[in-house]
């Protein structure tokens, strides 16, 4: 053996026992740190069935506290095997406070788990109606309540109502006298005076079609007692009746959407409504005891552009839809039972060749109806849906003014839209009526 066999061996011995020993302390401090982190863990259990205790036994919380458990462990552990795995973990921070700093990356990635918890679940509809949801800058129900003062059966003894407010706001408590089957000598009636000042007379023969455009939103519900029925009717200056309406016993009846001017008079009519008689049945149905109640409540407010105002059930008090750009929109409400809205569609502002797309985005909890009648009134075309379901009626071939008989007589081209509640109401949530013109697509 030369020397520098010999030199090579002594290295080789040298290396061996260097690398025995450092094994046996690698493994000798990845014991010891397996034994400090098991202790940590089961600490960090002990610690945790504790507190799962002091919570309330909600669902949220065991749903939290199983959420954060495991992946705190898992983190717990995971730290754990890298520093058994890898000393250098120890030696980079060799003193105490590196375990603390572990423990707080694990506190606060369990935290932020837990705040991912308390998030509100997200819900996504699907086809479901799109509504508009009316908001009102003051219920009326807030007003305070003056009592009803008879004798008020007739125009000339009307109770005058006192506005409250911005906005104007009112409410009276009052009852029917002997209401029995729907029949009673009591009728109620209240003189409405709207606030501001009087625009008919500013009003010129080109603007006296055009009224409403300066109305002002006059809203009101009455809320009978239960077995109560109820009629209410708005009447104008002249005692003409605009607009009647009727509930069942104990149903409240509403007139949502009426349009009065400024400075003009208006008169409400309450009175005892027939029973309903139901079938199967030849007599109605017992009516309310004698000296029932009712609450009832006014709004004044003021419309938005495209508001749909009432009267508007016929062809003759149609609401205008005015063109922006290529489309024309409407919301309105189903205020009552089997409500009917009209509204008038220029089409002369259509170029040949293009084609009309009506879409009626209702309201849940009322199966609406969507037709279209010409000049003259005739029906064109007409779709019903279900309760709460959107309505549409595209690709609408417009007529010439020679193919459309009502045109000449109209002075110009017009479709009539009429928006109809075959089922259902809602006094509170609006439908959209968008009227859009388009070129044919083939």
């Amino acid at each position: 053996m030369n020397a520098s066999d010999a030199v090579s061996r002594n290295a080789m011995k040298v290396v061996g026992k260097f690398g025995d020993a450092k094994e046996g302390r690698l493994a000798d401090r990845g014991s010891r740190v397996r034994g400090r982190e098991g202790e940590r863990v089961r600490e960090w259990d002990a610690a945790s069935e504790q507190r799962d205790e002091a919570r309330s036994p909600s669902r949220q919380s065991h749903t939290q506290a199983a959420f954060r458990q495991p992946l705190t462990l898992s983190l717990t552990r995971t730290l754990a095997g890298l520093r058994w795995k890898f000393p250098v973990f120890d030696e980079v921070c060799p003193f105490a406070p590196c375990g603390l700093a572990a423990g707080a990356v694990v506190a606060l990635l369990a935290a932020l788990a837990g705040l991912s918890c308390r998030r509100a679940p997200h819900f996504v509809r699907g086809d479901a109606a799109a509504v508009v949801v009316v908001q009102r800058t003051r219920d009326a129900g807030g007003a305070p309540a003056s009592a009803e003062r008879e004798p008020n059966n007739t125009l000339a003894e009307a109770q005058a109502v006192a506005w409250v407010g911005t906005p104007p706001a009112a409410a009276i408590t009052g009852g029917i006298e002997g209401a029995v089957d729907g029949k009673s000598a009591d009728i109620d009636v209240f003189k409405v005076v709207v606030p501001g000042q009087p625009v008919a007379a500013s009003l010129d023969a080109g603007q006296a079609a055009d009224w409403r455009l300066h109305a002002k939103r006059l809203s009101v519900v009455v809320n009978p007692e239960a077995g109560l029925a109820l009629s209410l009717e708005l009447l104008d200056e002249t005692a003409r009746v605009v607009k009647a309406v009727a509930a069942g016993p104990g149903e409240t009846v509403g007139l949502p959407n009426m349009a009065v001017l400024p400075g003009g008079t208006n008169y409400l009519r309450v009175r005892a409504a027939p029973a309903p008689v139901k079938k199967g049945r030849g007599t109605p149905d017992a009516g309310a005891p004698a000296g029932s109640l009712y609450r009832m409540a006014l709004l004044l407010l003021d419309f938005e552009v495209a508001d749909e105002r009432e009267p508007n059930d016929r062809l003759e008090s149609a609401g205008e839809l005015s063109w922006q750009g290529g489309s024309a929109l409407a919301a309105g409400l189903f205020g009552w039972r089997h409500d009917e809205d009209w509204y008038r569609l220029p089409l002369d502002f259509v170029g040949p060749g293009w084609v009309l797309n009506l879409d009626l985005e209702g309201v849940e909890g009322v199966a609406a109806g969507l037709a279209v009648n010409d000049s003259a009134g005739r029906k064109v075309v007409a779709v019903r849906g279900r309760k709460g379901e959107k309505l549409t009626l595209h690709n609408l071939v417009l007529p010439s003014v020679a193919a459309d008989a009502g045109a000449a007589a109209a002075g110009g081209r017009w479709w009539y839209l009429v928006v109809r509640a075959e089922r259902g109401l809602d006094r509170e949530r609006c439908y959209v009526l968008h009227a859009e013109a388009v070129l044919p697509v083939y």
